[in-house]
């Protein structure tokens, strides 16, 4: 039998927990309570945060739950706008204890549906294969799931900073039906298929090293987590290769923590399941991973009239093809807020990481604003990437090309601009010819002035051949230096290069013509 209160600080571990009516367990923030069977509580749980962490609660064994857990989440910040949490309570929304932040639903509006701020992402099917998209939340809808939640300090969604939620805890399996259907409007834009927006169940962290080798999860091996500070996505990759968009540094941790809502994308309906084995406790973990040393660049775009900002990354690696490269690759998620918005465009996919082989390119760039005429600076972080890359940008509207090694580059940027009005140049100067070797290659990409440039790597000489979809040739020619350019008048669309070499080693890659 428990005491009235029970403080835990640090490390504690029970077989099965049991809290008595009128009786209190207190989890200081960085505890950590370890339970092998069930948790019975007529009394009181508090899992508390502050500013130096937050107590989580581990079980081991997959068995049910009762009575209630209180849980707290501290907020970095203020900022208004949504956050995207994960319920870890098996309640419904009705039943969930809160405090310190409103969830409005069509009991509790005031007769008012413009106050409803609790939605979820229903991925089903809503005809023509579209997903129905953000629905709101009902009182009986159960909290094992992610939502968007607005909060402003307007007297109706009011939130503190630090946020108390309380129910039964979920704990085991956790099952989540996933469905390859369109983002609304979308239908037939693949970036846009198969989204699907899953909780951290728990009230644990969780690995994300082991979440990606889950046999449930997707081919596609990248988490999507929304940052509502900067209001961009952020790209955690199972390689370690990450986006983030946070000013803080990455801790080296590589977990998801509680209350955060995360996407993936599948490619077919099915069923996503998390248990036990993904549980993860570290009190000193954050959401981010760290980058791993790749020869990689990153590009960053600011609005100057409001410091808002994103970014993107091209990194080089032994094992690179030109398409999806899956626990790469990552595709772009665009914001829904009046932020800048940066992609590439390479190969018809709409990407925030690109993961190439050694070579050179010319990638168009999208930059998307809801403002009209406003300055915006290009800057490089290129600390993980050889001398010997040139990195240049051009922007074909005003005809700038920097390099920006040297320096920013600096341009108004409008809503109404085209997309690939930019285009980032890439090309290693000096690289061994035995290190070009390892990689026996045909790398094709479509320049600045609109002729298709081909590269070879680790092959001798031979033929290239330039067909389209349907098998007709369009060019052949002798290729006997590593590097040439095709100039074809070809209408938009999907070709095939293909490269045989004179000891008939093959190699082809597709190339979009814009």
């Amino acid at each position: 039998m428990l005491p009235c209160l029970l403080v835990v600080s640090g490390s504690a571990f029970s077989q099965d927990l049991f809290v008595d009516s009128g009786d209190t367990l207190w989890v200081e923030p960085g505890g950590i309570l370890t339970v092998e069977g069930s948790i019975t509580s007529n009394g009181t749980i508090y899992l508390n945060a502050d500013a130096t962490g937050y107590a989580q609660l581990l079980q081991v064994n997959n068995v049910g739950n009762i009575g209630q857990l209180d849980m707290e989440m501290y907020l970095t910040d203020m900022t208004t706008g949504w956050r995207q949490l994960g319920i870890p309570f098996t309640n419904q929304v009705q039943n969930l204890n809160t405090d310190g932040i409103s969830f409005i639903t069509s009991a509790n509006d005031g007769g008012v549906a413009g106050r409803r701020n609790m939605y979820y992402w229903d991925a089903t099917d809503a005809g023509a294969g579209e997903a129905i998209g953000w629905t709101e939340a009902a009182p009986t809808t159960t909290g094992s799931r992610s939502y968007t939640v607005f909060g402003d300090q307007n007297g109706v969604h009011d939130f503190t900073q630090t946020i108390r939620i309380g129910g039964t805890p979920s704990n085991g399996n956790q099952a989540f039906a996933v469905k390859n259907t369109y983002d609304i409007g979308q239908t037939g834009n693949a970036n846009a298929q198969g989204w699907n927006f899953i909780p951290n169940p728990y009230p644990s962290n969780v690995s994300v090293d082991k979440l990606f080798a889950l046999g449930s999860f997707p081919t596609y091996e990248a988490i999507h987590v929304w940052d509502n500070v900067n209001g961009q996505y952020e790209a955690l990759t199972s390689s370690g290769v990450t986006v983030y968009n946070t000013n803080a540094t990455a801790s080296g941790a590589s977990h998801i923590q509680p209350f955060q809502g995360f996407w993936i994308k599948v490619d077919a309906d099915g069923t996503f399941t998390l248990d036990n084995t993904v549980r993860e406790p570290d009190s000193t973990a954050t959401a981010f991973m760290s980058s791993r040393p790749y020869d990689l660049l990153n590009l960053s775009v600011t609005n100057t009239n409001d410091s808002t900002y994103d970014r993107m990354v091209v990194f080089f690696g032994p094992d690179a093809t030109i398409g999806m490269d899956n626990g790469y690759d990552a595709y772009k998620i665009k914001s829904t807020r009046d932020v800048p918005t940066m992609y590439m465009e390479y190969q018809g996919l709409e990407l925030s990481i690109n993961h190439l082989p050694v070579a050179g390119y010319s990638i168009p760039v999208t930059v998307k604003t809801q403002q009209a005429q406003t300055l915006h600076t290009f800057s490089l972080d290129d600390n993980q990437l050889d001398p010997a890359w040139k990195v240049e940008l051009e922007d074909l509207a005003g005809g700038k090309r920097i390099d920006l090694r040297k320096q920013d580059m600096t341009v108004k940027v409008d809503m109404n601009d085209n997309d690939k009005r930019f285009v980032l140049h890439l090309n290693q100067q000096g690289v061994a010819l035995n290190a070009e070797q390892t990689l026996p290659e045909i790398v094709g990409w479509v320049n600045a002035e609109g002729q298709i440039g081909i590269r070879k790597i680790g092959m001798d000489n031979g033929t290239l051949k330039l067909y389209g979809l349907g098998g007709k040739c369009f060019a052949t020619k002798r290729m006997e230096s590593d590097q040439t350019v095709l100039s074809p008048r070809l209408a938009s669309g999907v070709y095939l290069l293909q490269f045989t070499d004179d000891n008939l080693k093959s190699s082809s890659t597709k190339i979009l013509v814009p």
